[in-house]
């Protein structure tokens, strides 16, 4: 059964609490640290509670030479800034967030103790990141725009197979 109540980090999800407020950073740094650093200051300022990146790696996306392999290339965060984004994040008491699109990522963002992870909605039917991921006990937040119900309905499961029961729909 979903939880109605839980926590990320500090603030309380349930029906009756303010909204939890994620900035979406996405991509739109121009693999620019400086930018990236000004996107989180951005959304501190404007109220957000969290700051929300997209770690991937293009290779795994897309092969060498697909046409969409270099774009992606192109906008890929580096996971090494990924401690430095989240410490920084943190000066401006904000929460740090990534959409996460391969286990490796996953790695990175529990290593910098991310409060939540957020799922794409192109990953929701991706159901072995998703245990993957569910697996950590972090609150989920899950993207489901590019789903139906059957897909909505055996991610939920999935999640919930792992002991992960503080899920959070999106539409």
């Amino acid at each position: 059964m979903l939880r109605k109540e839980f926590k990320i980090h500090e603030s309380r999800i349930s029906p009756g609490s303010t909204p939890y407020i994620i900035a979406e950073a996405g991509s739109n740094f121009d693999q620019s640290m400086d930018k990236a650093k000004k996107l989180i200051e951005v959304a501190a300022g404007s109220g957000a509670n969290a700051v929300k990146f997209q770690l991937f790696k293009a290779e795994l996306l897309y092969p060498v030479g697909h046409e969409y392999y270099k774009i992606f290339k192109a906008i890929e965060l580096n996971p090494d800034w990924v401690p430095v984004l989240a410490a920084h994040a943190n000066e401006f008491g904000i929460d740090f967030l990534a959409s996460a699109f391969d286990r490796d990522s996953v790695d990175v963002l529990e290593s910098v103790n991310v409060p939540a992870h957020k799922i794409a909605s192109s990953e929701t039917t991706n159901l072995s990141l998703l245990r993957y991921i569910a697996l950590k006990q972090q609150p989920m937040i899950v993207s489901t725009g590019m789903c139906d119900m059957a897909d909505i309905e055996e991610a939920v499961a999935v999640i919930q197979a792992a002991g992960n029961h503080n899920i959070v729909l999106l539409q």
